[in-house]
């Protein structure tokens, strides 16, 4: 039915450029048509149609869409500039991308492999418009578009995706879902005015003004850190202010002690705010160029240091879903097979968002996410499965092992070859910075190699790492530092101080004596601090602790009963179970001192 449409007349005056894509497949066009029945004509916004054809027959999609709608509806054609209040169409047996708001097309590949369609729109969507972007994923077999959503994600554009129950065929949309990047489950009718409100409050201003009085953003930090357990109030930057303002323009609430009631009431908002923070933005390869100076002139000189039957050790920290893991285990196990010696590789990639560890070991990446990677490595290191996805091989998978880890609060991984942690710090502010940047040149060996984003840099430590390539962000341990806490990791020291013509309260005071009396223990005195969960994973260190403890050898995991030798563990195990069990303090004694951290 066409006659609603003639029955909406309010409009959202904007001079904002929001583009707003719906992609479908099976069954798709009666959701295409019961969207359009319910949006009006005069929005400003753009309307593009992925719409999974058929290839032997012409579409009518152009014709039929129009007697669902008063805006200009047409078939895409290459180079078109896009126009607000209108529709454009894929046409049949093209793949449709986007640069500076201008439609490319080109003709599809015949092939069998699944159709990419809304994937490939999307991500470079997402690359041109960032948050102006807005994603509708409908009815349709396959996984089409989950993919695509994610980078919609990334660049802190809309999703919404059609409620299941609504769709002929819900392959589609149960994927999007089960991708954990959407915003909202909605029939086609009730979209609109979900993309309404979130053009609406897609602002900046309100939350700027809070930077210099926080007080209600430092409770909605704590009560995130309550539901999950993840620490963000050190992370007030502007990247992190703009996902909050993508929540508050989401649940449609005015400003942010709005949202902070909101938070309050809706216990699940600051999960969802919390899976905001760790949108990882990852792909193969990321900046082809940087890549490419590791690989001729940082490898090969690491590989020179070391001698056969020696193992290179790699930490990925912030390593999101996997991908830049995987291209950095590729280039090292090449140059190794060049070198000709007989090396081992050990790359640790850790993350703090479980999800994205979980989707890294999986190892399971759509074509989407493997189309930039140049036909030889793909051939070479990547096998296609039967639904379509692909897989690192077996010989570069066993060399990366993937583990949930909090650089800030848990024991680093040392003596380490280079550490790779790209695009994470600019989400911190300059304390957390540099306790984070301290802990990476602790966990280098003397002469390893610290890789950054290119956004970020390694100044404050400039005492203690050498800049090799200020381009690409590369830089070399070259000496030793004064560690804020000698070789602890808690971040109780990193309570910043008062600004100038601020009164000192008692409970800084306190702090600061607190801190002293911490060094002292940790400093002089040589004491070590772990602190552990019920399961024995270790969630903080205090003091020097590579005394005591190593990482295992065969598996990644932060179990103190595997983190020190057997005889050790025994005692340990048994001791703390009583301690818990008695309600009391327990200890032991009778450990050589002298017994290093491998148990020799």
């Amino acid at each position: 039915m066409t006659t609603n449409r003639s029955l909406i007349v309010d409009t959202y005056p904007t001079t904002e450029r929001f583009i707003v894509v719906l992609g479908a497949s099976a069954g798709g066009l009666e959701a295409i048509h019961d969207f359009f029945d319910h949006m009006p004509a005069n929005t400003g916004f753009t309307f593009v149609v992925i719409q999974h054809l058929s290839p032997d027959h012409k579409s009518l999609l152009v014709e039929l869409v129009g007697k669902h709608t008063h805006m200009k509806v047409m078939e895409a054609v290459n180079g078109t500039l896009l126009e607000k209040n209108c529709v454009y169409i894929i046409p049949s047996k093209k793949m449709m991308t986007i640069r500076h708001r201008k439609l490319r097309l080109e003709d599809k590949i015949k092939d069998r492999s699944p159709n990419t369609a809304i994937d490939t729109f999307l991500v470079t969507l997402a690359n041109d418009v960032k948050d102006k972007a807005i994603a509708i994923i409908l009815s349709g077999t396959g996984t089409d578009g989950s993919k695509g959503i994610e980078a919609i994600k990334q660049r802190g554009g809309l999703v919404i995706v059609q409620d299941p129950a609504t769709a002929k065929f819900d392959a589609m949309p149960r994927s999007a879902i089960e991708s954990g990047n959407t915003d909202f489950v909605l029939a086609p009718s009730k979209m609109k005015a979900e993309i309404y409100n979130y053009v609406k409050q897609l602002s900046m201003s309100g939350l700027e003004k809070e930077l210099d009085n926080d007080e209600h953003l430092n409770e909605i930090f704590h009560l995130v850190s309550q539901k999950t357990g993840h620490d963000f109030n050190l992370y007030k930057t502007p990247t992190i202010l703009r996902r909050i303002a993508r929540r508050i323009a989401v649940v449609e609430v005015p400003d942010l002690p709005g949202y902070l009631t909101y938070i309050k009431s809706n216990p699940d908002e600051s999960s969802m705010l919390s899976k905001e923070f760790l949108i990882g933005v990852t792909k193969f390869f990321r900046d082809q160029a940087a890549f490419d100076e590791v690989r001729n002139h940082i490898i090969p000189e690491i590989i020179r240091s070391k001698n056969d039957g020696e193992t290179i050790k790699i930490w990925v920290c912030a390593c999101s879903t996997g991908e830049e893991a995987y291209s950095l285990a590729i280039n090292f196990h090449e140059q190794i097979l060049v070198s000709g010696k007989d090396l081992d590789l050990k790359v640790f990639a850790t993350d703090l968002d479980e999800g994205s560890i979980k989707i890294a070991s999986k190892n399971h990446y759509p074509a989407t996410a493997v189309r930039d990677i140049n036909a030889g490595t793909l051939q070479k290191y990547f096998t296609k499965n039967s639904d379509g996805t692909f897989s690192i091989n077996q010989d570069i998978r066993k060399k990366v092992v993937f583990a949930a880890h909090n650089v800030i609060k848990s024991p680093p991984f040392i003596k380490n070859d280079m550490i790779s942690c790209r695009n994470m710090l600019i989400y911190m502010n300059a304390v957390l910075q540099q306790k984070v940047l301290s802990t990476f040149h602790y966990s280098l060996c003397p002469s390893g190699f610290l890789f950054l984003g290119q956004s970020e840099n390694a100044s404050s430590l400039k005492d203690g790492l050498v800049e090799i390539s200020n381009k690409f962000k590369l830089y070399q341990r070259n000496g030793n530092i004064k560690y804020e806490l000698p070789k602890g990791h808690t971040t109780s020291s990193l309570t910043p101080q008062a600004r100038p013509g601020t009164p000192v309260k008692e409970t800084q005071v306190q702090n600061t004596f607190e801190q002293e009396l911490l060094r002292l223990l940790t400093g002089r005195l040589a004491y070590v601090g772990v602190f552990i969960d019920k399961n024995f994973t270790i969630r903080e260190t205090l003091g020097d602790f590579t005394k005591y403890l190593s990482l295992p050898q065969k598996r990644l995991e932060l179990n103190l009963l595997n983190m020190v030798s057997r005889e050790v563990s025994i005692l340990l195990s048994t001791t703390v179970r009583k301690s818990w069990k008695d309600n009391e303090i327990k200890s032991f004694t009778g450990i050589n001192d002298d017994q290093d951290a491998d148990g020799k």
